[in-house]
């Protein structure tokens, strides 16, 4: 089972009514499923959330205030719940994983929301925007099998207004006078779908965020055909990998979450998380799974410009026989 498919299946149980008195053996049972189909030895159930990593306490401060928790029913504290994460790229534009989006085209659930500006998870705080989502695309060479050009997009119904918790982030540009292959002081954070006791149907209450070492393309490509991880690494994508004796993981829903890197004092999008990595929980599975934004800066800008036009292509579900 894909992680789009679980993704769906989440989804549809969110949206059935029944979310309040949902019981995690059910997700167990989805999730226990896509373990065992993963080939993963141990078959305990994925924790949600960033792991190993810490609260972010002051959303107002660059990177965290570009932070977009998208989330159902926003406006039910019985009901509402954060499944994935994205990245305000301009006041009415949002960026994601592809996966976040792909139930959306073959399944009719609750309207999404983008909620910007979130401190907190049980509270509506002072900044928080909760902005319907109008449209959305997903890349049109996305693979929702092997997960290859994991990327979306968000058109927001209205533009927010910006102040310092709410504004769009820089996206990255390469310094030509850096030759490194990995990037050092870059940060992941993602809102993930288990609180403190594991319940699947709740949020953590913070978002949460980890340093991470971000391997550029050519390495990450070459590491990947030695077999140095046995995570593999889908088309246009980067390694991600923890600091020396770090528990760090991204783990179950906390796609779409935020990749960004200190370049010359300017906090820059670099990527959104594409794949989690805590399979076996508790344990290093290989590195984080990062969609490579710099590859997708044509389809970002054609979008940017015109969301409706020809050059904002979208993926289109394969027709059926």
């Amino acid at each position: 089972m894909t992680p789009a498919v679980v993704l769906s299946l989440t989804l549809a149980l969110v949206s059935s009514g029944f979310a309040a008195t949902l019981k995690n053996n059910v997700l167990n049972d989805v999730l226990q499923q896509y373990l065992r189909q993963s080939g993963a030895a141990n078959t305990e159930r994925p924790t949600g959330r960033i792991i190993g990593g810490d609260r972010v306490i002051d959303r107002c401060v660059a990177p965290f205030n570009a932070m977009v928790a998208l989330q159902l029913m926003p406006n039910n504290p019985d009901l509402k719940v954060t499944y994935c994460s994205g990245v305000m790229l301009s006041p009415d534009l949002i960026v994601t994983a592809g996966i976040c989006l792909f139930p959306y085209l073959s399944f009719e659930g609750p309207v999404l929301t983008a909620v910007i500006g979130e401190k907190h998870f049980d509270f509506q705080d002072d900044s928080q925007v909760n902005v319907l989502v109008r449209n959305f695309k997903i890349h049109p060479t996305y693979d929702s099998v092997i997960g290859d050009n994991n990327i979306g997009l968000i058109k927001l119904d209205s533009p927010v207004t910006l102040n310092d918790c709410v504004q769009p982030i820089m996206r990255f540009v390469r310094d030509p006078t850096t030759c490194s292959s990995t990037l050092m002081n870059c940060t992941i954070t993602g809102w993930g779908q288990s609180d403190e006791n594991g319940d699947l149907t709740r949020n953590a209450k913070n978002p949460m965020y980890g340093m991470v070492r971000l391997v550029d393309e050519n390495l990450s490509v070459l590491l990947s055909s030695k077999g140095t991880y046995t995570t593999p690494l889908r088309q246009n994508s980067l390694y991600a990998i923890a600091y020396p004796n770090s528990p760090l993981q991204a783990c179950l829903l906390d796609w779409g979450g935020m990749v960004a890197c200190n370049m010359n004092g300017d906090w820059m999008l670099r990527g959104v998380i594409g794949e989690h990595n805590c399979i076996p929980p508790g344990t290093s599975s290989g590195p984080i799974v990062i969609t490579n934004l710099e590859k997708f800066a044509s389809w970002i800008n054609s979008c940017s410009a015109d969301f409706n036009s020809a050059a904002c292509q979208a993926y289109k579900l394969p027709q059926s026989a």
